[in-house]
């Protein structure tokens, strides 16, 4: 078994290097497309320390840098689960053949 702090430090790491991916994928396309600004949501906007590297990055650059308030940035993982067991409760489990992708899905 792995020390808390061994733990610990994987996570910082592993967090580090996805940051690094992030922000560099991000301000490669805002070149590309001369973006004016950059503006971060989702989940993954909640991390304060993306949030801070970003918004670093894009001062530097003369950048503006929007992001909603972390509250708002939350992952709808748990909202699609939930809607997927009130359809298993009210239709029972389904076998599926095929399965297409249909974004505007009524729930």
């Amino acid at each position: 078994r792995e020390s808390p702090e061994y733990i610990s430090e994987m996570a910082k790491e592993i967090q580090n290097a996805i940051i690094e991916v992030l922000v560099s994928k991000t301000l490669r396309a805002a070149h590309r497309h001369s973006a004016k600004a950059i503006i971060l949501g989702g989940g993954v906007g909640a991390n304060t320390l993306l949030r801070d590297t970003l918004s670093l990055e894009a001062k530097k650059l003369g950048m503006r840098f929007l992001a909603a308030p972390r509250e708002l940035c939350t992952d709808n993982g748990a909202m699609i689960a939930v809607a997927g067991y009130a359809t298993w409760l009210r239709s029972g489990p389904r076998k599926y053949n095929r399965i297409e992708a249909d974004p505007n899905l009524r729930l």
